[in-house]
């Protein structure tokens, strides 16, 4: 799903990533571990883009938390690019809602 030049930025944080394997690393070591919270997605837009609206599963029956925003560049039906802005509240611009 990732081209091979794959681009993965979090804004606000200088962080970026720059390449398939080392995106793919990212996801393996920090969002796929067996202790990290689960992410669920709802899809918005943003820009004329895909995006996901991300909330983090809440704890003990709690409901889920604002996490961040995703946005997509899809090139040639791959993603090019990954914005994980790391800023909940611009969740509440996109009038999305949690998931049940």
């Amino acid at each position: 799903m990732l081209k091979e030049d794959a681009r993965l930025t979090m804004p606000p944080s200088p962080r970026w990533l720059f390449g398939r394997d080392a995106v793919g690393r990212y996801f393996a070591a920090d969002l796929f571990q067996p202790t990290a919270r689960k992410r669920l997605h709802v899809p918005t837009r943003a820009n004329r883009q895909p995006a996901f609206a991300v909330f983090l599963e809440g704890a003990d029956g709690a409901p889920p938390e604002p996490f961040a925003l995703e946005v997509l560049r899809i090139e040639n039906g791959l993603i090019a690019e990954l914005d994980y802005f790391l800023q909940p509240e611009l969740l509440e611009r996109f009038a999305v809602s949690p998931p049940a």
